[in-house]
């Protein structure tokens, strides 16, 4: 491989992870105009009622510049968990990095760095069974 061509594999791989960043910011934006946004500030204080309002969280936003995962060991987990979490790993020391992907494998989410970011996702259950594809 030149040098030229892996210059070019690089900046195709950068193209795509902003292409997929931006189909999820619009995505959210589309999601996020139908339900209220909680602001961390309020929610996450002992005894705040916000949470307590909400049956499911379907993604959970993290942005608060190396605090990350300090918000992530204040949510409660035990009460409700969000299908995904995006926050950025990037700013986060390598004890606190590791010890946030460990809390999350352990609450049972399955880990992809993209970039500056980690997206956590919940293992879904395997259906086990058969599916049958139409020719039509």
């Amino acid at each position: 491989m030149t040098k030229g061509s892996k210059v070019d594999r690089q900046r195709e791989h950068q193209a795509n992870e902003r292409t997929f960043l931006a189909w999820l910011r619009t995505s959210l934006a589309f999601s996020g105009s139908h339900e209220p946004e909680i602001r961390c500030r309020d929610s996450l204080r002992k005894g705040s009622d916000a949470l307590h309002t909400i049956k499911q969280i379907d993604l959970l936003v993290i942005d608060t510049v190396g605090f990350d995962f300090e918000i992530l060991k204040m949510f409660p987990f035990d009460t409700i968990k969000p299908s995904i979490i995006h926050f950025e790993h990037s700013l986060l020391s390598s004890e606190d990095q590791i010890s946030c992907f460990r809390l999350l494998t352990i609450l049972g989410y399955g880990l992809t760095q993209v970039s500056v970011d980690t997206i956590a996702y919940l293992n879904a259950p395997i259906r086990q069974g058969r599916y049958v594809v139409s020719s039509q």
